[in-house]
C-alpha cells in the first residue's frame, strides 16, 4: 500500500449535492433543551417521525415531514 504525506491544514471533500428547488420549513431550539442529540434522534425514531436534526453551535435545527412534532 502506498502512503501519502499531507501537510497540516484544512481539507474538504467536495461532491455534487442535488437540492430541490422548493421551500423547506426549519424548526430551531436552543441546544440546552436537548443536551444529547443522540437521545433526541432515538426519541424521533421511536415515535416513527420523519424528521432530521443537527446541531450548529448552540442551536438545534430540525426539518422533515414531522419536524413540527418536536
Amino acid at each position: 500500500m502506498n502512503s501519502v504525506y499531507l501537510e497540516p491544514g484544512i481539507y474538504v471533500n467536495i461532491f455534487k449535492a442535488n437540492v430541490p428547488d422548493k421551500k423547506v420549513t426549519i424548526f430551531t431550539a436552543a441546544s440546552k433543551a436537548f443536551p444529547k442529540l443522540h437521545d433526541l434522534r432515538l426519541f424521533i425514531e421511536t415515535k416513527g417521525w420523519k424528521a432530521r436534526v443537527y446541531r450548529n453551535d448552540d442551536v438545534i435545527f430540525a426539518y422533515g415531514q414531522d419536524a413540527h412534532e418536536l
